[in-house]
């Protein structure tokens, strides 16, 4: 993400979206009546139901609306911005109109007022600190599955049938023939600055990563390989939980979201420093003993987030906001979506 253009701290700021990453960052940054400006086509002047019928031409207009709703679904290349037109055009004030917003988009944004955590998340887009690619591809002997790791969770991209199990693909089965396309669909989608990880049991994921170490291409990518029990999406966060993880992404968002939880386990498993649950936790931050606060981003958008985001300001609270698609974000929802690590 990048910011063209800021004016003062509580006008517009031009935003250019640059990936998939940053829709999720904006979907958690733009909330309800914040004002959202930018340009899209759309009929000029209002049509009876006849002359709605017929071919029309679509032309740009600038158009600022006041935001009622997201709609964001983890993955797909766009969020969708739902509002009520605050223009100056007296035309086309007061109706409902749409944003799509997607990487390459610019537009405006301006809000009453820029929270801490608004503050927080809008920086963390912009320095990229979380955005070095990582590509995981867990394997056994029947299947690849490619994913890569996103701010906001592991995106399965692609799954490789080896051909290997099943009456009518016995005969058909060739290692070297499933390695190769494994090898061919990772060059499709590989980018410059990008670190890929091999998983999984048994020995096909050796084979596999001998192979990447000889390619042409793929041979000058940092390339690491290491056993799993499993051998789909969940092998990656078996790896998460690997010392030898900390080596290669120990400042990943993911690992820092999964270090917090298990940190938050402990102290509930002996019964101190650890409460959970909106209530539990806002006395807590009230009173000031709560260190670290976890929250769900579904709880994170909800109004009365923002009394314990407040006191977590004065009382110096550390906020984190834990992705709806991680494994340890669906833990921090089975606990209400609220949890705490305390001081004392």
């Amino acid at each position: 993400m990048r910011i063209i253009s800021e004016q003062n701290s509580d006008e517009w700021k031009t935003i250019y979206v640059e990936d998939l990453d940053d829709l999720w960052y904006l979907r958690n940054i733009i909330r309800k009546d914040d004002i959202v400006r930018m340009t899209v086509l759309r009929r000029q002047e209002k049509q009876d139901d006849i002359n709605r019928l017929k071919e029309q031409v679509r032309k740009p207009v600038t158009l600022s609306i006041r935001t009622e709703d997201i709609e964001f679904q983890e993955f797909v290349d766009r969020i969708k911005i739902l509002g009520t037109v605050v223009s100056d055009n007296e035309n086309l004030r007061g109706e409902h109109q749409s944003f799509i917003i997607s990487p390459g988009t610019v537009f405006d944004l301006k809000k009453r007022e820029w929270d801490a955590e608004e503050s927080k998340l809008i920086k963390e887009a912009q320095s990229h600190y979380y955005s070095q690619e990582y590509i995981f591809i867990s394997l056994d002997d029947e299947q690849a599955t490619i994913s890569i790791m996103r701010s906001y969770g592991i995106q399965a991209v692609a799954r490789i049938d080896s051909l290997k199990s099943g009456k009518f693909y016995e005969n058909n089965y060739s290692e070297k023939t499933f390695i190769s396309e494994i090898v061919s669909t990772l060059k499709a989608m590989i980018k410059k600055e990008t670190i890929i990880i091999i998983l999984g049991p048994g020995f096909t994921h050796d084979h596999l990563y001998g192979s990447i170490r000889e390619d042409n291409l793929l041979g000058k990518y940092q390339v690491y390989n290491f056993a799993t029990g499993r051998s789909d999406q969940s092998a990656v966060y078996e790896f998460l939980s690997k010392p030898e993880s900390e080596q290669i992404f120990s400042e990943s968002r993911l690992l820092k979201e999964k270090r917090l939880i298990e940190e938050f386990t402990r102290n509930l498993k002996v019964g101190e420093k650890a409460a959970y649950g909106y209530e539990a936790v806002s006395q807590c931050v009230e009173s000031g003993s709560a260190e670290k606060v976890m929250i769900t981003e579904e709880e994170f958008r909800k109004e009365r987030s923002r009394k314990i985001l407040d006191m977590a300001t004065k009382s110096g609270t550390g906020i984190h906001i834990f992705s709806s698609q991680s494994e340890t974000g669906q833990l921090v929802r089975n606990f209400g979506g609220y949890c705490a690590i305390l001081r004392y």
